[in-house]
């Protein structure tokens, strides 16, 4: 057998891994005093790419961008964290990355520069990390000799089972007048007649189910880590059997039907099927558009004086009233399956449109209008935008908007122009469609998104549309 060889990692090392992890931590626990992030936080850690190319290096980069974060450029700052919440957490994972693209040299510089400096800034805002397993080795904070810690809350389980507080679930308990705490040494007694059952700490599943529904098995309640270990924290579903007891606990329901539907399914030979789609495919030269449609908005807003106000993006979305997912189930080994709700829809397209200002233009709606109550338009033939639609749209919402605008300042001029951002649809690219808008809005300026970039360039596809599709099926 050939010998086998260890080849270097080329990473950072665990130890440096570790600090990261335990800085992470720390500002997962930092004091509720500090403010949450708010609009205007400064804690946005990135690296500038293109810096990075230049010099060759990510080290003068990360460097530098943490300077400018925390401010420490002027003479005599120091690091501090002035709040908490998610975007404080993401210093993290950041530093992962950068440290990782860094050579050995490097990472020892960096540490000293900024790793070690981090920590005791989340230690003097009053961040600390709760207490883990037993013997355990702190090298985040650079000591390297073993620290007794308490045992955890398995080991607490296993060996202190006495110390424990214990909670008899029994029908007629209020959980308002429980005391806060129970004492450690003085679990709850059992009723005379309730059977002689051992407590269940790690029952299996089915054992815990069946402790659960009986109101008369005293049930250990654990605590969370983030609270007193003297407070009992009760699961939802001792909740549930204290309150009503039989209650159907609502995990061992979801876990019955799908077991029933399982069974079922394999019965009667049946498969879950999904629609065949055309996977999307980013174009290779998708920077390249990009850019030089950047450079398009740019151009034209500063050119023609375009405020933000006057700069329209819109997008059509689908929106389905039939209930579906898009599965359906038939027999094993078919070759054409017809999908509910994808060979006949009940659907209609909402026109959706805002502005960088954050302003909602109104929405249009087009319906099929095959049927004497199908509203507004009982002459569409099909719920898609048209070129009817989209010159309705045009002179019922952009045009009142463009006016609305110019009466809202004074500054502008009757013929400001106005920058209207779309999709490269067929309807709107259409010589038609453009002939119109030139012709009769001669202060439209059309530029459309590159084709392909709809997620990655389109706004309205990838902020404003995901947020009122959901809710309209419920209303409507």
């Amino acid at each position: 057998m050939a010998p086998t060889t260890n080849n270097p990692s080329t990473g950072p090392p665990q130890a440096l891994i570790a600090r990261i992890d335990y800085l992470q931590k720390l500002l997962k626990h930092l004091p509720l005093s500090l403010p949450l992030e708010h609009e205007d936080s400064p804690y946005r850690f990135y690296l500038d790419e293109d810096h990075v190319a230049d010099t060759g290096s990510v080290f003068p980069e990360a460097g530098g961008a943490l300077e400018i974060l925390f401010r420490t450029w002027r003479m005599g700052t120091v690091v501090r964290f002035e709040e908490g919440g998610v975007r404080v957490v993401a210093l993290g994972p950041f530093l992962k990355r950068t440290v990782n693209r860094m050579s050995a040299s490097e990472r020892v510089s960096f540490e000293e520069a900024w790793i070690t400096r981090l920590i005791q800034a989340a230690k003097d805002s009053g961040a600390t990390v709760p207490s883990r397993t037993s013997q355990v080795r702190e090298r985040e904070s650079g000591e390297d000799e073993p620290v007794d810690q308490p045992p955890s809350k398995k080991t607490r389980t296993v060996r202190e089972t006495p110390a424990l507080p214990a909670v008899a679930a029994f029908p007629a308990i209020s959980l308002a007048s429980a005391p806060a705490s129970v004492p450690a040494s003085t679990p709850a007694t059992p009723p005379a007649n309730a059977p002689d059952l051992p407590l269940a700490f790690s029952t299996p599943r089915t054992e815990l189910k069946v402790a659960l529904t009986n109101t008369h098995t005293p049930i250990v309640l654990d605590s969370n880590d983030d609270m007193p270990p003297s407070i009992p924290i009760p699961s939802t579903s001792t909740v549930m059997q204290t309150l009503v007891p039989g209650a159907i606990i609502p995990s061992t329901l979801h876990v019955n039907l799908v077991s029933n539907t399982q069974a079922t399914l394999a019965t009667m030979g049946w498969q879950k099927w999904l629609p065949e789609a055309e996977e999307a495919h980013l174009k290779k030269d998708a920077p390249v558009l990009l850019k030089r449609t950047f450079f398009r908005l740019h151009y034209a807003m500063l050119t023609g004086g375009i405020p933000p106000k006057l700069v329209i993006n819109a997008d059509q979305a689908g929106n389905y009233l039939l209930p579906a997912s898009g599965h359906t189930f038939h027999d094993r080994g078919a070759k054409q399956v017809d999908v509910v709700a994808k060979d006949e829809k009940r659907a209609y397209t909402m026109m959706l449109a805002s502005t960088p200002r954050g302003d909602f233009l109104p929405i249009q709606a087009v319906w099929a209008g095959k049927i004497g109550g199908s509203l507004p338009n009982a002459e569409a033939e099909h719920h898609f935008s048209t070129l009817s639609t989209m010159q309705e749209w045009i002179r019922d919402v952009i045009a009142p908007w463009h006016l609305h605008v110019i009466a809202s300042c004074p500054d502008l001029d009757d013929d400001q122009l106005a920058v209207f951002y779309i999709d490269i649809y067929s309807v709107h690219i259409g010589e038609e469609f453009r002939t119109h808008v030139f012709d009769n809005y001669p202060y439209i300026i059309l530029i459309f998104v590159p084709g392909g970039c709809t997620g990655l360039f389109q706004p309205a596809d990838i902020g404003l549309q995901p947020a009122p599709l959901p809710v309209t099926p419920q209303q409507n």
